[in-house]
């Protein structure tokens, strides 16, 4: 183990179509919850794959279980990235890290990249798991699927290789700080994750002309927010402690404004007492004319020279994913 510095629209959703010509870039949203107990949102998790590679952006409570409903790669996801360390961001990750390595033969190490106090974490995570680090090791097994390696970033570049990079924004996320967003880029198209970030304009200064900016919403209806002090505790004190340093409509229609995006994203989709419609509503009358999505779980997006929605695939009843059957399943090699 080593450890170095580094520096809603609504649109018309088509099926997806396992093709060889995949888009430049394709984006997963295998979670888009927040820390509430929902049905049907997992903690947020979003997956980029481009020029043959995939990247994982947060790991939300349920990650590994909505790969397996997408039947993804899950061993050749090895690169994960997180915007901060609150829980909901993480606490899939020891399910992914060790059910990937036992079950899906995941013998290579894995990178994490994150802000400062990720090491700890990782190394929290081994601690943690300590049994099973030693105990499932066997001849197909291999130790080396428990190694790893991070990367603390304060801002800058990331990631470089096969035409992906991969850039670090300092962002504003209150009691999560300190918090990143990033920048993908591949093949001249741009993607931004400002993470849990509030409004800041870091991410319209660096990032110009996005074809996706990805935002979480914090959406507690204005008639909830105009009349707190009529609500009993702890109400008023968890909506005003939450809206300072999530995004709102109208800071995220700001940040949409300021990245050029072709397409808005919402995830971390927290509304409370508001609909989707009214979210919606409220981003286009703060002014963004482009395209918004309200990603649901599962929901994939190409980006290319034209922005493809796909809706979530049927995931079949008798699913399941074992040592016995993962490379059939999941396509795998490995």
């Amino acid at each position: 183990m080593s450890s170095r510095l580094a520096l809603a629209l609504i649109s018309i959703f088509s099926p997806v179509i396992v093709s060889a010509d995949l888009p430049p870039i394709r984006i997963h949203f295998l979670g888009t919850g927040g820390p509430e107990i929902t049905r049907d949102r997992m903690g947020p998790s979003t997956l980029i794959q481009a020029g043959g590679e995939s990247f994982l952006f947060d790991a939300g409570r349920g990650v590994l279980q909505r790969m397996g409903e997408d039947r993804l790669n899950i061993p050749e996801v090895k690169k994960v990235l997180f915007t901060h360390l609150h829980s909901d961001h993480i606490e899939g990750l020891p399910a992914l890290w060790m059910t990937s390595w036992f079950i899906t033969k995941r013998n290579d190490p894995m990178h994490f990249w994150g802000p400062p106090g990720t090491e700890k974490m990782i190394q929290g995570m081994r601690s943690f798991m300590h049994h099973d680090v030693k105990a499932r090791v066997n001849p197909v097994v291999k130790s080396s699927g428990v190694e790893f390696e991070v990367m603390e970033s304060t801002g800058g570049m990331v990631y470089q290789s096969g035409g992906v990079l991969i850039k670090a924004i300092v962002a504003e996320h209150g009691d999560g700080n300190p918090s990143l967003g990033y920048i993908f880029s591949y093949s001249g198209y741009s993607v931004l994750i400002t993470g849990d970030s509030t409004y800041t304009s870091a991410f319209g200064r660096v990032a110009k002309k996005m074809d996706v900016t990805i935002c979480n919403v914090y959406a507690p209806s204005q008639e909830l927010i105009a009349n707190l002090d009529d609500y009993p505790a702890p109400i008023p004190i968890v909506v005003r402690a939450v809206s300072a340093k999530l995004a709102s409509p109208e800071q995220a229609a700001q940040m949409f404004n300021e990245t050029g995006a072709r397409l808005g994203v919402y995830t971390h989709n927290i509304f409370y007492d508001s609909t989707e419609d009214q979210v919606i509503q409220r981003t286009r009358s703060a002014g963004f004319a482009g395209q918004i999505l309200i990603a649901s779980d599962r929901t994939q997006v190409d980006v290319g020279e034209k922005i493809t929605i796909h809706a979530p695939s049927e995931v079949p009843k008798d699913l399941e994913i074992n040592s016995l059957n993962f490379k059939r399943i999941l396509g795998t090699s490995e």
